[in-house]
């Protein structure tokens, strides 16, 4: 695929109000830092189902909307930097996208070998057991 993802890289270019509906008051209301890591680390640390999503060379699957992929490459066709991915801790060594599920399956098939993303404070003592990514700001 012919895009090239663009995302934020400074975390005081990011509001997390304008994510109300994405995310519970644990994680909206506390700290957060962009990190980055290839993709093939971040798939050990996703859950299974996510990381298959990810791996496949299709854009369009029935699991998300099409209109929001769209948008995700018109968006960085014209330059437009987008708030990465916030993966969340689940337990079990596990993470998930709590938004930016659309955001990720474009940019997975995009050629680059690295991924930004959102880690929240909160769950660091626990990601930092199984996943070490790179911190970004």
């Amino acid at each position: 695929m012919s895009v090239t993802p663009i995302w934020h890289q400074r975390t005081a270019d990011i509001n997390l109000e304008m994510q109300p509906d994405q995310l519970i008051d644990k994680y909206s209301k506390g700290g957060f830092h962009i990190y980055k890591s290839s993709w093939d680390d971040l798939k050990k640390a996703m859950d299974p189902n996510y990381a298959k999503l990810y791996s496949s060379p299709k854009l369009y699957t029935r699991n998300q909307e099409k209109e929001k992929l769209d948008r995700v490459i018109d968006n960085w066709n014209s330059g437009v930097p987008l708030i990465p991915p916030m993966l969340i801790d689940i337990g079990n060594n596990t993470l998930v996208p709590a938004d930016g599920k659309h955001r990720l399956k474009v940019a997975s098939l995009a050629e680059s070998d690295d991924i930004y993303f959102i880690l929240f404070d909160v769950d660091l003592e626990n990601v930092n057991q199984y996943f070490c990514p790179e911190l970004v700001d």
